[in-house]
């Protein structure tokens, strides 16, 4: 990508009280809460970074930033590239929710490291860097970093027993194929359907979008 800021893609969900409960179940069950980078979850962390600030900094809001490590058995989940990276904004009053995508392949500039891809800022120097790398980019500096592995992410859609997503178009890959239409799935499609890309008509841009789904679903 050149010239100018990379595109963001946007969705927005409305965040039912219920919903809010499970996501702080789920934190609670799978997380661990760490002070920096330097402790390396098993498969999720949940990261506290300094008092948020910029783009609606009420309050009320509490500003996520959550990553999809690409780790590999063996690798460090926070030092490993973000496949996936969504802003979540959760307000606990009144239970409404903002997701924003960021393509992983988004090049913008990463602080102390000059011009590069934004999934690179987690190898470079951990969560709180790739916090930095999206705060230069949307203005927004997140409460906390919640980081999970691919095992991570089939763990905690299999605790909730399934999301509820809509497919737009047919989707064939990693070894898992989706027809159009709202479909539930288990913790093994929904890893495959947030890492699909080929073949989607906006490539990373609905990705992003198909992550921000399970978010809200």
């Amino acid at each position: 990508m050149s010239g100018g800021r990379p595109r963001l893609s946007w969705a927005v969900a409305v965040a039912k009280g219920r919903r809010l409960v499970v996501f702080c179940v789920l934190l609670g069950a799978f997380s661990i809460i760490v002070p920096d980078a330097t402790r390396p979850p098993a498969e999720v962390a949940l990261i506290k970074l300094e008092k948020a600030h910029g783009l609606d900094a009420h309050d009320n809001v509490i500003w996520f930033l959550a990553l999809g490590s690409d780790a590999r058995p063996g690798q460090p989940v926070v030092r490993s590239r973000s496949d996936a990276i969504q802003l979540v904004g959760v307000n606990v009053k009144t239970h409404h929710a903002v997701t924003i995508g960021i393509p992983r392949d988004s090049y913008v500039s990463i602080p102390g490291s000059g011009n590069n891809k934004i999934n690179a800022a987690m190898v470079f120097g951990g969560p709180e860097l790739t916090a930095r790398a999206v705060q230069g980019l949307t203005g927004i500096r997140a409460n906390y970093v919640f980081i999970t592995s691919f095992r991570g992410v089939k763990r905690m859609v299999n605790g909730i027993k399934g999301v509820k997503v809509k497919v737009s178009y047919p989707m064939n890959d990693l070894n898992q194929r989706f027809r159009p239409g709202l479909r539930t799935l288990n913790g093994t499609e929904a890893l495959a359907f947030a890492r699909i890309r080929h073949g989607l008509p906006r490539g990373d841009f609905d990705r992003s979008m198909d992550q921000g789904q399970l978010l809200k679903g």
